[in-house]
């Protein structure tokens, strides 16, 4: 991460009144630092006026040492970060500390407020989260690269898919097949969803056979160097078994084509969603549109900006 977004991040916290603010949301960490983990727990971060402070543990502290560059390492004995977070506090004189309160136990909050002589400020958004819906060049390419491996994958499962495999052998395969094309892994639990099944958004790949003539939905991305790529297809095995079928996937395929079509900046998330879902209406669909049109991505699947009915802000 490059020290314009950390200094950025540092004077939003001195804006909101505080002498330091602590880091617990794994992808935020990463952001931070550049050290990739997504292990809860593995590091906080403390950032103050001019203290960046990475706290992790044994297991960790070479790798942190070797990624975090310009973060000073702190391994607290016995692992006791509550107690390290007293001693620094009162070291630096830290009266009101801020944390991510949708990212920190009840249990460890009570913890770290019963020991020092400073108090801990809940925050439920911050500038991070705001500061990683835009994109650096870096991430950019990041990302490209993740869907570039799924878009080869895809391409693959196409003409490699027969009648009679399972869903599982087809999750199986495209996990492989990814980490073939040098990818990190998935980016979440692949969804295969054949026949019955696709009426399910996030369906369960189990041991269904795929039948020639249905439908099957495919939900997958790559994580490539952290960041995640997620892409969701239908196709057919030969000719589609009901004439329904293919009317429904031509709504469907016309409702994302007229979204993207209409996308601009300034447009609002519900605005975004409509474009797509006023389709769906039309082709008298609407009420099986469960779900929201689309999303961010980035170190985790799901990131702002949202296009959903219940979306806010602007895209």
């Amino acid at each position: 991460m490059s020290q314009e977004r950390l200094q950025q991040f540092r004077t939003w916290v001195l804006e909101q009144g505080l002498d330091a603010f602590l880091v617990t949301q794994p992808q935020n960490c990463t952001y931070l630092t550049g050290w990739l983990n997504n292990d809860e727990g593995a590091a906080l971060l403390l950032v103050g006026a001019q203290q960046q402070l990475l706290l992790t543990n044994p297991l960790y502290s070479e790798v942190a040492a070797r990624d975090a560059v310009g973060w000073e390492i702190i391994v607290p004995a016995s692992r006791e970060y509550s107690k390290a977070l007293a001693s620094l506090a009162q070291e630096h004189n830290w009266k009101k500390v801020g944390f991510e309160s949708t990212a920190l136990t009840y249990s460890t909050y009570e913890k770290f407020s019963a020991i020092g002589d400073f108090t801990l400020q809940p925050f439920e958004d911050n500038i991070i989260n705001t500061l990683r819906l835009v994109k650096q060049p870096r991430e950019i390419e990041l990302l490209r690269h993740a869907i570039a491996i799924t878009d080869e994958t895809f391409i693959h499962v196409c003409s490699w898919i027969q009648p009679g495999m399972t869903e599982k052998e087809v999750e199986w395969e495209i996990s492989h097949k990814m980490i073939e094309l040098g990818a990190d892994g998935t980016s979440f639990d692949t969804i295969v969803a054949s026949g019955p099944h696709g009426s399910m958004p996030h369906a369960v790949p189990d041991q269904r056979k795929i039948q020639r003539g249905e439908l099957i939905t495919i939900d997958m991305g790559a994580r490539y160097k952290g960041y995640c790529a997620d892409m969701t297809r239908t196709i057919c095995l030969g000719e589609p078994a009901e004439p329904r079928m293919r009317s429904m996937y031509e709504a469907v395929l016309r409702a994302m084509k007229t979204c993207e079509q209409g996308l601009r900046a300034g447009i609002s998330g519900i605005e975004g969603d409509a474009l797509a879902r006023n389709v769906l209406v039309e082709a008298e669909l609407a009420e099986y549109y469960i779900h929201g049109t689309g999303h961010g991505v980035g170190l985790q699947i799901h990131e702002g900006p949202a296009l959903s009915p219940r979306a806010p802000g602007e895209v």
